[in-house]
């Protein structure tokens, strides 16, 4: 277990695995009675390597085992996370949502039935209403200067993604956002963090792309990302890379030297639980205005605006933007 702990350390993920794996196995039979804590640990530490080295339905068995022999609900709590996290990964944004739903409902939290991202804006305007009457960003920067003060490097990608990738672009330029979201996905993926890591990724890549960086320097980046993703492989991310890079292309030759064959998913665009659909229009919007589709764009806009609403996501500010751009 030792050496396993150590490895993770070291970020040798493979190794953890296996080490951890090993001493796993060597356990009594009754080790959830006779060794609780050290069960518990161990249980957790080699479902997080199993993760890292996206071994998923490995990871999910373990953690499983553990949730079934936990004796409380704290002790649930971390497998909880990762599990929600092992799911996001592989793009089970339903299962995400009910486990995470049912653990806060038994914590007490008061869930919605349903979630939608017009409610979400919503909820972001009152939000940043608290802010501007406490003085507008104090409340994110003071949070990210706490950083200075305590050890937090494994948490900086969920730091970096929620700061830089959610907050910061309402007060920041999105070219200061581009190289710590970077650096979160490169802290994610070192750390056995890789969902928020890729997370982190996705946010990198838009940040370029809204901010006017080289389109060329972009494409290769996603290019390079794409082939990442073939080892850390993650259904979700693979699907906004590809998505973007369809974008670039466009906006590069239209396509005509720099496409490639393999493209985004977006399955039934008028089911309302359909995730992939609000990435399609948002996009759908750029490459209408940029190939001269007036209509179209029109069209995609108003879809975005219906599902984004009003509210202060960038995507939403985006469309407006091309909506303005269209008025004579």
């Amino acid at each position: 277990m030792k050496a396993g702990e150590k490895a993770l350390d070291g970020c040798d993920h493979n190794t953890a695995y296996s080490y951890l794996g090993a001493a796993l196995s060597l356990l009594p039979n009754d080790h959830w009675k006779s060794h609780y804590d050290l069960s518990l640990r161990l249980n957790f530490l080699t479902s997080s390597a199993a993760n890292s080295c996206c071994q998923y339905d490995e990871a999910e068995q373990i953690l499983r085992r553990g949730l079934a022999n936990a004796r409380c609900l704290y002790d649930q709590l971390p497998s909880y996370l990762l599990l929600s996290q092992i799911l996001q990964a592989q793009g089970k944004v339903k299962d995400v949502y009910d486990t995470c739903s049912a653990i806060l409902t038994e914590l007490g939290e008061s869930i919605p039935e349903c979630y939608t991202l017009s409610k979400s804006s919503v909820m972001l305007v009152e939000t940043l209403k608290m802010y501007e009457e406490v003085g507008d960003n104090r409340i994110a920067k003071g949070a990210m200067s706490l950083q200075e003060r305590f050890d937090v490097s494994a948490q900086i990608p969920e730091l970096y993604f929620n700061f830089y990738g959610r907050i910061a672009w309402r007060f920041e330029p999105f070219q200061a956002g581009i190289e710590p979201l970077r650096q979160g996905f490169e802290a994610g993926l070192s750390s056995g963090n890789k969902d928020m890591g890729l997370h982190c990724l996705i946010h990198t890549v838009k940040n370029a792309l809204f901010s006017g960086a080289s389109l060329k320097s972009t494409l290769k980046e996603i290019d390079y990302n794409l082939h990442l993703l073939k080892t850390y492989k993650s259904e979700v991310t693979n699907n906004f890379m590809l998505n973007f890079r369809e974008t670039v292309s466009l906006l590069i030759d239209n396509g005509e030297a720099t496409s490639i064959p393999e493209k985004a998913v977006f399955g039934d665009l008028n089911d309302p639980g359909n995730k992939p659909r609000e990435a399609f229009f948002h996009h759908a919007v750029i490459r209408a205005y940029w190939s001269g589709y007036t209509e179209r764009c029109g069209y995609c806009i108003q879809k975005c605006m219906n599902l984004f609403g009003q509210g202060a996501q960038p995507i939403a500010c985006v469309a407006k933007f091309f909506f303005g751009k269209l008025q004579p």
